[in-house]
This record gives C-alpha cells, sequence and structure tokens, in this order.
C-alpha cells in the first residue's frame, strides 16, 4: 500500500458511511471506468472516486486513485497537486476533438500527501498496461523523429527500448522539432504520462508517452555528428519481423532502381537486396542507376523490407560494390 492511500482509505470510509450518489450504476474505481467501451462514454455514466491529484492544470486534473491514474476535466475547481480528493462525475465526448472525457462537477478535499516521484520504467513493465496515465520515466535511443501533420504544437518519434519501440509526442513549447531531430541516434531519458490510448483524433497512436512540459529531456549519449555514421543494415533474408521491428538505424548503399511520389524509393542493395525507402521529407527525386547511401529505421510488412523516416546521400560507385544493374528484356 502506497503510504498516502492511508489517509485516503479513512476518507473513503468516512464517505460510504455519509452521502452517496443515489445511482446505483456509479463508477467507484479506476479499473471499472477503463472497462467502457468507446461507444457508452456518451452515456454519461456517472462515477465517485478518490485519490491523489497529482498534477492541477486550468481545465484537467489526474487523479492516482492507486489502481490507476484518471484524466478528468474540470471549471476552475479549488484544488492543487497533492491534494486527496473524492471526485464526483460523469462520462461524456467531446465530438469537436472526438475525446472520450470524464467531466468532474463536484470535488470535495479530503486531506494532502507528498506526490510520488516518477519510477524508471522498462518496455516490458509498461506494455502490462499497469503503467496507464501515470507519470513515468523511460530510457531509449531515438530511432525518428516526425511533425504532427495535424496539430503543428506537438512533434512526435520512435524511441527503441529494449524489447521494443515506444511512440512518443512532444509539445513544440518544451522542444521544437529542430532540436529533437539533433537527438536521433541519441541514447535520452525522459519523463512522461503514459497512455493506452489517445482518444482523440490520433486515434490509431494506440501505447504512447506524452512528454511532461515540467521534465527536460535528458540526454545520455550523444548522436553522432554524421548521421551516416550508424551500423550496415546487412543481409537480413531470413531475419523476422520481431527482430526487424527492434533494430535502431541502419545504413545501406544502393542504386536506385524506381522511384515515385517525391519520398518513395526501391534501392538495390550491395547484398542483392530490393529495399524500399521511405525518405523523411518529400522532394525531388534520383533517376533510377544513380547509386546513393540511405539510413533509415527497418520495417517490414511480412513480404517486403522498408527503411523509413531515411535520409540519403549520392555516393561514387568505386566507393561500394553492387551487383550489375538488371539488363532491360523485352517482355512483350
Amino acid at each position: 500500500m502506497k503510504q498516502w492511500q492511508k489517509p485516503m482509505l479513512a476518507a473513503v470510509a468516512s464517505f460510504y458511511l455519509g452521502a452517496t450518489p443515489s445511482a446505483a450504476a456509479v463508477l467507484t474505481s479506476a479499473r471499472e471506468i477503463r472497462r467502457i467501451p468507446y461507444e457508452d462514454y456518451s452515456k454519461a455514466i456517472p462515477f465517485c472516486v478518490t485519490g491523489l491529484v497529482t498534477r492541477m492544470s486550468i481545465t484537467n486534473f489526474r487523479l492516482d486513485t492507486g489502481h490507476g491514474v484518471l484524466a478528468m476535466w474540470c471549471k476552475n475547481f479549488p484544488i492543487e497537486s497533492g491534494q486527496i480528493i473524492r471526485a464526483i462525475g460523469m462520462t461524456a465526448v467531446n465530438k469537436e476533438a472526438n475525446l472520450m472525457t470524464l467531466r468532474a462537477t463536484n470535488v470535495v478535499v479530503l486531506g494532502t500527501a507528498p506526490l510520488p516521484e516518477p519510477i524508471l520504467k522498462t518496455y516490458l513493465e509498461i506494455q502490462q498496461c499497469g503503467e496507464d496515465d501515470r507519470m513515468i520515466r523511460v530510457r531509449g535511443f531515438v530511432n525518428s523523429v516526425f511533425e504532427d501533420e495535424v496539430d503543428k504544437r506537438w512533434s512526435h518519434g520512435i524511441l527503441g527500448m529494449d524489447g521494443g519501440n515506444l511512440l512518443f509526442a512532444v509539445p513544440v513549447s518544451h522542444t521544437s522539432f529542430a532540436d529533437l531531430k539533433r537527438l536521433v541516434n541519441g541514447e535520452i531519458e525522459m519523463t512522461g504520462v503514459y497512455s493506452l490510448r489517445d482518444g482523440g483524433f490520433r486515434r490509431f497512436s494506440g501505447r504512447h508517452l506524452a512528454i511532461w512540459p515540467e521534465r527536460p529531456i535528458r540526454v545520455l549519449t550523444h548522436p553522432p555528428a554524421d548521421a551516416f555514421d550508424v551500423p550496415p543494415l546487412g543481409k537480413i533474408s531470413w531475419s523476422n519481423a520481431e527482430t526487424i521491428s527492434g533494430m535502431r538505424q541502419r545504413r545501406i548503399a544502393g542504386r536506385v532502381l524506381a522511384s515515385w511520389d517525391g519520398h518513395m524509393m526501391i534501392l538495390q542493395d550491395t547484398d542483392d537486396q530490393r529495399i524500399t525507402v521511405q525518405l523523411e521529407e518529400s522532394g525531388d527525386l534520383p533517376a533510377a542507376g544513380v547509386i546513393l547511401e540511405a539510413v533509415g529505421l527497418p520495417e517490414t510488412d511480412f513480404y517486403h523490407l522498408t527503411l523509413s523516416h531515411a535520409v540519403v546521400r549520392p555516393i561514387t560507385n568505386e566507393t561500394v560494390s553492387i551487383p550489375p544493374e538488371p539488363a532491360a528484356c523485352d517482355i512483350s
């Protein structure tokens, strides 16, 4: 039992001995609330939960119930971080933002407790769903970063951890996209709120870490000065999908076989592998036959190998050994 939960238990007992909401279907735990499907949030399901306020802003707060952290929306309630409160409200859906919400309509301050420090978590630990909406710390290598195409206030990235990749989101007010790009291939530690689902228009983002504004990103190992100073991909024809998805950035050299859409290419590399290259930024593409060096994040759809979020540069054929260009033939 957490230290701050002891006074909370006494508060909960006094609450149940006193007045309680009249509705029989009132939800009283984070576990019950998390079981609600998206389609039912609009039914104004009532809740009454008790916990520690770990974060407070003008429009919302985070409530650590001891069995999960809940994000709640409110209207200028006189509460502060570090207070134990009882929150009463109902579920709702913000249709403009396609966002599932918990709207607190009343709160009662029951006491105070020290705020817990964010704990360093491994990839396996956070995948076990016990850290939803909780402030945690993680470490890993920045595999790639990209801008939010819809909301320019945010940038996103992929953190390669021991065991898998973690999607993270960073407010540009915290770290500019230019500064974030400079961290690619570096090892960092970051602190943020881990969420199982976004609930907004980024409906396919799934598990991700939203970086907390007051916690700076710590650089543990600076990235190489040359973006192309990464290990070669090598021949991985018989590697499995799990191995490929766990790789950090890799480098290949090859001949352009085809290019399209301003950001897609197929390269024939030095191991005679046909690899799709998805460029980080669109632009003028080289003609077929040009020799390039590419750095990107290996991915697979079980049939093809792709270097995503890639950057390229031209090289001379004398510096690498590439199999002969396929001869043209008449297939008519």
